[in-house]
C-alpha cells in the first residue's frame, strides 16, 4: 500500500466515523487528521481525479447511498465556486451547469437549507444577475468601473452591459437599478421588469437513518478488520 493510497484510506475511515457519530456528513472545509478537506476527497473521487481500491470502492459506495445524488451535485457546485470563486460555465463542466438549471426550474427538488446555500453563492440568480454581481464585484476591487472589453468570467463584456443597461437596451429590476446607481452608473433610459420568480421546488430535510448507520458501522469495522489483517497500515492512532 503506497503513501497515496494510505492516506485516501484513513481519510475515508475518518469521514465513516463522523457520519457514524452526528448522523450527518460533515460540512465543507472540514479537514481530516492529515489536514485533507475530506469534501475535496469526494469531489476529487466523483470527477474521477482519484482512484479508489475495491475495498474503498466498496466503503465510498455506503457513503454515497447515504447521501442523496441532489446533496453531492450541491456540494460539488460549492466547492467548484469556493475553488474558482464563480459559478462552472464551461461544456466540461455541463453536468454541473446542468444540475444548477434543473434546481432553478424545480425540475428536482432541493430543501430550503439547500436553497439558502446555492443562493449565498448566486447559483439560482439569473444571468442579468449575475452580471450585476460582476460589475459590483469588479467596482469593489477595482475602485472603477469596468469599461468596453473587459469581461468577467463568464466572457460578458461588462463595459457594453452597463451602456446596454443605461439606454434601456437591456432590462433591469427595480432592485437592480437601485444597486447600479450606488456605484456611480447613471441612466439616461431605462425599463424596469418584475423581481423574477423562482421555479424552485421544495422539499422537507431528512436525516441519515440509524438503520443506514448501522450498515456503514458494519462495512467500516470489516474494512478495517481486513486491512489489520492484512498487515499493510496501523490504524490504532485514529480510533
Amino acid at each position: 500500500m503506497n503513501e497515496l493510497e494510505q492516506q485516501i484510506t484513513r481519510i475515508l475511515i475518518e469521514l465513516a466515523n463522523y457520519v457514524c457519530t452526528y448522523g450527518e456528513f460533515p460540512p465543507k472545509g472540514t479537514l481530516s487528521s492529515d489536514g485533507i478537506d475530506m469534501n475535496q476527497l469526494l469531489y476529487n473521487y466523483r470527477n474521477g481525479k482519484i482512484e479508489f481500491t475495491e475495498k474503498q470502492e466498496h466503503l465510498i459506495s455506503l457513503l454515497i447511498h447515504l447521501l442523496s445524488k441532489t446533496e453531492w451535485n450541491i456540494r460539488e457546485v460549492e466547492y467548484y465556486y469556493c475553488t474558482y470563486g464563480y459559478l462552472p460555465y464551461s461544456k466540461e463542466c455541463h453536468k454541473l451547469r446542468k444540475a444548477i438549471s434543473d434546481f432553478r426550474t424545480g425540475k428536482i427538488a432541493i430543501t430550503e437549507s439547500q436553497q439558502k446555500r446555492l443562493e449565498a453563492i448566486g447559483a439560482l440568480s439569473t444571468a442579468t444577475e449575475k452580471t450585476v454581481r460582476s460589475i459590483e464585484e469588479f467596482y469593489s476591487i477595482h475602485n472603477r468601473l469596468p469599461e468596453y472589453g473587459e469581461y468577467n468570467h463568464r466572457y460578458c463584456d461588462m463595459g457594453r452591459a452597463i451602456v446596454d443597461y443605461q439606454n434601456g437596451n437591456r432590462l433591469l429590476t427595480l432592485g437592480q437599478k437601485v444597486r447600479l446607481e450606488k456605484i456611480g452608473i447613471s441612466f439616461k433610459k431605462i425599463q424596469v421588469k418584475k423581481e423574477p420568480g423562482l421555479a424552485i421546488r421544495l422539499v422537507e430535510e431528512k436525516s441519515i437513518s440509524q438503520r443506514k448507520i448501522n450498515r456503514l458501522k458494519k462495512a467500516r469495522d470489516s474494512f478495517i478488520e481486513d486491512l489489520l489483517e492484512d498487515k499493510k497500515i496501523l490504524f490504532k492512532e485514529y480510533f
